[in-house]
């Protein structure tokens, strides 16, 4: 994901540079530039989307089981579920 994120920056910055640069000039070189801007927009939308994402379980993660089920009690009876990851226990 760091490299995702990185490769995205720096397509963005050379899109908005040749965009920059070639402003006055008005070659089709401001087209390969808008297309490096965007692909490094999408490539950030991505990993920051992937990142979002990993935090919340999914179906394979319970059928893994990965997860446990929290319920909360009000007065003895469940009002309400969470599926949540379980927690790693380490050796130390």
């Amino acid at each position: 994901m760091v490299v995702l994120l990185f490769l995205g920056g720096l397509s963005f910055l050379a899109g908005v540079s040749m965009i920059i640069y070639n402003s006055n000039v008005g070659s089709e070189s401001i087209f390969w530039g808008l297309i490096l801007l965007m692909a490094g927009e999408l490539a950030v939308t991505l990993a920051i989307a992937s990142e979002v994402r990993s935090k919340y379980p999914t179906a394979l993660d319970v059928y893994q089981d990965k997860t446990t089920l929290e319920i909360t009690y009000r007065d003895s009876i469940p009002i309400d579920s969470t599926v949540v990851f379980k927690k790693v226990r380490s050796n130390n």
